[in-house]
């Protein structure tokens, strides 16, 4: 299709004609019309100047479409989605992001005046915000190319000082946020919630608290030691600080959630919220630092830490072989065996071996495990670990299941200088199995509970859909409903579990 192909001409008034054309069809068929006009009129040859006024034109409907078809709206019973409903939520999405992109394109284009330019970077970064909302409603890993584009249009803002300039948006949606820069901290203050840890209500509320409070983050590029967060501005996700170490590299831009944090723990304002709910993303942006405040002194043991997806899959490896090898020597047949991860109340269906047969071996780290008040949490202490915030990593001790856990915090002992290592378990029961990824590498998932109502599945980080299918050598297919995690190090995803 070419841009002769537009259902209107590059004039508003044909523009409200054709709209008004889509009131009177199915909400998923005008979506679907309006996402391909946007491809189209991204291409379109006219000058910037002319197709601004369209895309602005153009946003209402789309969010309204957006509203209306979200997968809250679209979900059955328990906030299930059907294979069709899933299609029309990413259609939706991608119509929001056909939008974000044609304002992102007047932006770049450097043809805009100096009253134009700075609404094209407004409204890109709004309908930015709106997809991101979208991606996390579905349970969808988010398109990268959204954190390069809002870095390139923070740059943009900054050259031209546009940052904090009141546009006054007509929009009843924009209306919370009047500047660039209020839009930017709207969208880092959602993002670093991590809302795939939530329900989908609930990443509807957190996505309107972003929209009131996100003036009670603070964003610097000078290098001091208040930030627990970063975005680096060459494009990706802002994230928590991956490292002890709280230099601020150049090209970055520090985020200090404390007083967002402080006002959730002291509650001075309301939420919709559930108390365990806003108490857990309180622990969560406050750095966990009251799982730190009730470590248990004096009450730590010696255990091995393995830091790593391969290196996790590794030991997995080995202990299968072991099971299998246990199996065949004493008269039963070979099968792939769940291993137990902590904590253990009646599953004990795991094996352990004083001796690892593999020919390298695996890169285990002695640490000291410091017991806290939560079974969900243990720290580990070490005098140096070469590891990260979000990397996955295992546990072990001899005679004992062993625990798979995420890093989710470091930090330097004041007093000592010991790293303190905050670790999250995974609980239950796992089993490893190969598969072959899509670029056509061998590569192995991380089944959890398989034997449950509610499998998870962790896997190595590679593009991965909701509503996709993944093929395991042994003939069982993981159908993926959910991420629930993403990071530089794995993807945790929901899954049902069939056979191939």
């Amino acid at each position: 299709m070419t841009a002769n192909d537009l259902p209107f001409s590059l004039t508003t008034d044909s523009l409200a004609v054709w709209l008004d054309s889509l009131a009177t069809q199915q909400p998923a068929s005008a979506a679907n019309q309006l996402n391909q006009a946007l491809k189209q009129l991204r291409n379109a040859p006219s000058e910037p100047s002319q197709l601004l006024p369209l895309f602005i034109n153009l946003t209402p409907p789309c969010l309204f479409l957006s509203n209306s078809l979200s997968p809250i709206n679209l979900a059955e019973a328990n906030h299930k989605l059907t294979s069709k409903s899933i299609k029309v939520a990413k259609l939706v999405t991608q119509m929001l992001r056909q939008l974000a992109l044609g304002f992102c394109m007047l932006a770049e284009s450097e043809k805009l005046d100096r009253a134009q330019n700075p609404l094209a970077i407004y409204y890109a970064l709004q309908m930015i915000g709106h997809c991101l909302r979208s991606y996390h409603l579905l349970y969808e890993i988010p398109s990268s190319s959204l954190w390069k584009k809002s870095a390139s249009l923070y740059g943009l803002a900054s050259e031209t000082h546009s940052l904090e300039q009141s546009l006054s948006p007509k929009l009843h949606e924009f209306k919370a946020q009047p500047t660039i820069a209020a839009v930017l901290k709207r969208n880092i203050l959602f993002s670093i919630f991590k809302p795939t840890h939530f329900t989908a209500p609930e990443i509807n509320t957190l996505f309107q608290m972003a929209n009131e409070h996100y003036d009670s983050i603070d964003l610097s590029t000078r290098n001091n030691h208040d930030f627990g967060y970063y975005w680096n501005l060459e494009g990706e996700e802002p994230c928590v600080i991956k490292h002890a170490s709280k230099h601020l590299p150049e090209g970055f831009l520090a985020i200090d959630c404390r007083r967002f944090a402080d006002t959730l723990q002291q509650n001075t304002f309301k939420t919709n919220l559930k108390p365990t709910t806003q108490a857990k993303l309180a622990l969560q942006l406050s750095h966990y630092e009251d799982v730190f405040n009730a470590m248990q002194i004096g009450s730590s043991s010696v255990y091995q830490l393995l830091i790593g997806y391969s290196d996790v899959c590794r030991y997995f490896q080995e202990q299968d072989k072991l099971a299998k090898i246990l199996s065949v020597s004493t008269g039963g047949k070979p099968q792939i065996r769940r291993m137990g991860l902590v904590p253990l109340d009646k599953d004990k269906d795991y094996f352990e071996s004083r001796h690892i047969p593999n020919k390298a071996p695996l890169p285990f780290k002695k640490v000291n495990l410091m017991r806290t008040n939560s079974n969900r949490f243990a720290i580990v202490q070490s005098r140096a670990l070469d590891c990260a915030v979000g990397d996955i990593a295992l546990l072990y001790k001899e005679q004992q299941p062993a625990a798979l856990a995420v890093i989710r915090q470091m930090i330097v002992h004041d007093l000592s200088g010991d790293l303190h290592v905050l670790l999250e378990y995974i609980q239950g029961t796992c089993s490893i199995f190969a598969f072959t990824n899509a670029s056509g590498a061998g590569s192995h998932a991380l089944v959890i509970n398989g034997e449950t109502d509610d499998p998870e599945v962790i896997l190595p980080p590679d593009k991965y859909s909701v509503d996709s299918n993944l093929v395991l050598k042994v003939g069982i297919t993981l159908h993926l409903n959910a991420c629930l995690e993403y990071s530089a190090s794995f993807v945790q995803f929901k899954i049902k579990i069939t056979d191939s």
